[in-house]
């Protein structure tokens, strides 16, 4: 059997639960730690550890991956904050949000 990822998803919006679900009907990995800025998406998620704080989250949860959930603006600030705690990013979307945005741009990678 392979090993079990500890995941967090960061963003709690329409799109979080179709992440929540793919992880939890996955062999591979194990959703530990969820993180809005909403308090109110909590009850949503009340089997997991709730964070309001991404790198508070990062800091007390061990994560192998994040899953960002975030709106299309806050992807590049949050991948940042990711693979500053060195744990593997998870996104589908572009991580700029305009045309101009260009490659060099991201220098954490």
């Amino acid at each position: 059997m392979s090993p079990i990822l500890r995941v967090g998803i960061v963003g709690l919006g329409t799109i979080s639960y179709i992440h929540q679900i793919t992880i939890q009907q996955s062999d591979l990995g194990e959703l530990v730690a969820v993180c809005d800025i909403n308090p109110a998406t909590q009850q949503d998620y009340a089997d997991f550890a709730f964070y309001s704080d991404l790198d508070e989250m990062l800091e007390q949860e061990q994560h192998d991956m994040a899953h960002v959930c975030v709106p299309h603006d806050l992807h590049k600030p949050a991948t940042e904050v990711i693979v500053k705690h060195s744990v593997h990013v998870f996104l589908e979307k572009p991580i700029g949000t305009s045309y101009g945005f260009k490659a060099g741009n991201i220098r954490f990678l």
